[in-house]
Parts: structure tokens; C-alpha cells; sequence
């Protein structure tokens, strides 16, 4: 694996298209976190007034969509850079792009079908909290998360797969 490329495609390919709705939504992050101060203190502080409240949690959430929205686009990048290994990074980032059109709710609902395991994790890790120390529940919730996270990157191959295979069909 050549590292240099790899870091080419996830900061020139990928971080430089997410630039700008990554930097919306800090700043959406931001200034909820200065209203929710100022809603706690009762206080008007530079910009950030209490009544605000709603309306930043509403941008935060509208910038966080699209942020999303644009991570879809990029997703399957680190999979075709595997199987395209001369590929540049631009046409690995516009391979990307052309696979997930029409097909970023299908990766949303692949992505939602985990939720079940992570409240499982959740739910066993609040149960272990209660009879056990915290620094003995870390390793433990390490061990969940590598015994899934396997399962959850073959499910995105099969996706990729699916996506590739979709388009040679187009072909």
C-alpha cells in the first residue's frame, strides 16, 4: 500500500470537496455550543443569544445533513482505491462519486440496519457499568466494536461490489 498516494486521495481528493461543508458545520457546531452557553447563563454574549437556541440546533442539524450528504459521495473511495491501485486520486474521487449517484439512501438504510448492535453495545455497557469500574468496561467495549466492525466493512464490499456490478450492467 503506497501511504503517500493513500494521504493524496483522503486530503486532496476527499477533505478539499468536503472543505466547505465541513467548515459550515463547525461553525454551525460552534455556535450552537456559544447559545446553549448563553441559554444556561441567561446571558447575550457577542453573538450568541439565548432565544437563539432552536434556530442554531435547526442549522446544526440542516449543516450536518449536508455534510453527510457529501461524505456519501466519497465513501466507496478507499475500496476502489484498493482494487485501482495506478487509479489517480481523481478519478478514484469521480469513480466514487458516479457509483453513489441514486444510491446514497441505500448506503443510509445499509448503515441504519447496525443500529440494533450498537444499542446492544450500549445496553450491555450500561449494565457492565453499574457492577464494574470504568477502565474495566474500555477493553471490553474495544472488543464489541473489532468483533463488529468487520462485519460492517464486508457489508460496504458488498455494497461496492453491488455498485460496480450495477454499472457494468449500465455498461
Amino acid at each position: 500500500m503506497n501511504t503517500t498516494k493513500y494521504l493524496r486521495l483522503v486530503i486532496g481528493g476527499i477533505l478539499l470537496k468536503i472543505l466547505a461543508p465541513l467548515a459550515l458545520f463547525l461553525a454551525a457546531g460552534f455556535y450552537l455550543i456559544g447559545t446553549s452557553f448563553a441559554n444556561i447563563n441567561n446571558v447575550h454574549f457577542l453573538c450568541f443569544y439565548p432565544n437563539m437556541l432552536i434556530a442554531s440546533a435547526i442549522i446544526f442539524v440542516i449543516t450536518l445533513i449536508i455534510l453527510i450528504y457529501f461524505l456519501l459521495k466519497y465513501v466507496l473511495s478507499p475500496f476502489i482505491y484498493y482494487e485501482k491501485a495506478n487509479a489517480s486520486s481523481k478519478e478514484i474521487v469521480t469513480t466514487s462519486n458516479k457509483l453513489m449517484k441514486k444510491k446514497k439512501l441505500k448506503l443510509i438504510l445499509l448503515m441504519l440496519s447496525f443500529i440494533g448492535w450498537f444499542v446492544l453495545i450500549g445496553l450491555i455497557v450500561s449494565i457492565l457499568a453499574y457492577f464494574v469500574e470504568i477502565k474495566y468496561i474500555t477493553p471490553f467495549v474495544l472488543v464489541l466494536y473489532s468483533l463488529l466492525k468487520p462485519y460492517i466493512t464486508v457489508s460496504q464490499s458488498i455494497f461496492y461490489e453491488d455498485c460496480i456490478d450495477e454499472q457494468e450492467i449500465k455498461k
